[in-house]
């Protein structure tokens, strides 16, 4: 039997004073930076690897300030510390007491900026080959099934559409294979069903989102026949994907808001083009109003003078012919007279009818577009405190309403939701 049982953070407090007692003071480690974090402390934690293993580091506050703040992710770094295990979550890592920047670039940074100047003049950042996005009520999304991308994806989803149809290509995006997250871009370009593809995945190291730095996952993205969103990692991350992409979202969330459409927008553009419409047509309508007054005010004072010429020439005739022809002469005039008046009222009413005939069509219209009149074809409005009520989660148990029928006003009280 065992003469000690330890607890775990004894057993911790070991492995450190077994680990500091047979290790140098200082030791030199030579790595590629990765996973920079800069804690509201003061605290500088990262990660220094080769191509075979991972090491954590901590630079605490007191020393930090010695570091060279223009470290990032994939410099090639030499660090001055001792090794120790952090006793509360028994990690190994280095204390740094200094930090040397080489002058070259991590293997694996140098492969990523070797790739994208490539990709680069092959143009496949060039914006004459994005796709456009119009935003959809059905979306591909290629991620992981389990991760919090999806979950985030279809919450903003739905909550913009109600409607939406969200498909999910279960993809693994951690690791060395690009093949799932190809297969499921290949796949959703074949599915009718889908307009917009999102690929994607959480925050991460350097090293966890080089998956997507794949060439053979740009050239995919670059050939899709569908638009693609690549929402990978966090705002300050950048990988290839995002540049070929014909989007790049910092956020699964923003991803969704990019790819589908938003039902109140939508409701709310119709009712500002109906009400423009509506404007519009009441113009046009006063506007024929007014020019049909002014028309018949010029054509009842043509007339007027019509009549005072043809009173003159009549007078002017009677006066000149003999006394024996006079009835004839005015016989003849009243005749003449009488043909000019028809002939006028003729075209009076034909200049009015046409322009009814161009009015009444404009009025018909403006009678169709007012949603009142839906309430004469046994339709109702309901309003809450003057809103129109549209759904059940607009209103609570004892909200006072108003229903608006064809005739009148119906207030009413809810007592039940179903």
């Amino acid at each position: 039997m065992f003469n000690e049982i330890l607890t775990v953070s004894e057993a911790n407090r070991v492995a450190k004073n077994i680990l500091e007692k047979n290790s140098p003071n200082m030791i030199a480690v030579e790595g590629e930076l990765s996973n920079i974090t800069y804690h509201v402390s003061g605290h500088l934690y990262f990660t220094v690897k080769d191509s075979r293993a991972n090491l954590k580091a901590v630079v605490f506050s007191y020393k930090s300030k010695g570091v060279d703040s223009s470290l990032k992710h994939g410099d090639s770094v030499r660090l001055y510390g001792r090794l120790t295990i952090y006793e509360a979550s028994g990690q190994y890592q280095i204390l740094c007491n200094f930090i040397e920047k080489k002058k070259d670039h991590g293997d694996l940074y140098k492969k990523y900026l070797a790739l994208k100047e490539k990709l680069s003049e092959k143009g496949y950042f060039d914006s004459k080959f994005k796709k456009e996005i119009v935003p959809s009520l059905n979306v591909g999304v290629v991620t992981s099934e389990k991760g919090a991308v999806i979950r985030d994806i279809v919450s903003t989803a739905i909550s913009r559409s109600k409607g939406v149809n969200i498909f999910l290509y279960p993809a693994q995006v951690q690791g060395d294979s690009v093949e799932d997250i190809i297969k499921g871009i290949e796949f959703f370009n074949s599915f009718d069903s889908v307009d917009i593809i999102i690929i994607g995945r959480g925050g991460g190291s350097f090293e966890d989102l080089n998956l997507f730095n794949s060439e053979s996952l740009a050239e995919a993205i670059f050939e899709s026949k569908k638009p693609i969103i690549s929402a990978v990692g966090h705002e300050t991350d950048y990988v290839i994907s995002d540049f070929v992409a014909d989007a790049r979202a910092a956020t699964p969330t923003q991803a969704a808001v990019i790819a589908v459409l938003n039902e109140k927008e939508i409701i709310n553009n119709l009712n500002s083009r109906f009400n423009l419409l509506n404007r519009n047509l009441l113009f046009c309508v006063e506007s024929n109003f007014t020019k049909l007054a002014s028309k018949e005010s010029v054509m009842h004072s043509s007339m007027q003078n019509l009549l005072k010429d043809v009173s003159r020439s009549l007078d002017n005739r009677v006066s000149s012919y003999t006394f024996k022809n006079f009835p004839d002469r005015v016989e003849s005039n009243f005749i003449a007279v009488d043909d000019r008046l028809k002939d006028l009222n003729s075209k009076i009413s034909a200049k009015l009818e046409n322009l009814k005939s161009s009015f009444l069509p404009k009025v018909n219209l403006v009678n169709c577009l007012n949603p009142l009149d839906i309430l004469s074809r046994g339709y109702s409005l309901t309003f809450l405190k003057g809103s129109n009520i549209s759904s059940m989660k607009q209103i609570e148990i004892n909200d006072e309403i108003e229903t608006r029928l064809t005739d009148g006003v119906v207030r009413s009280k809810v007592i039940a939701k179903k």
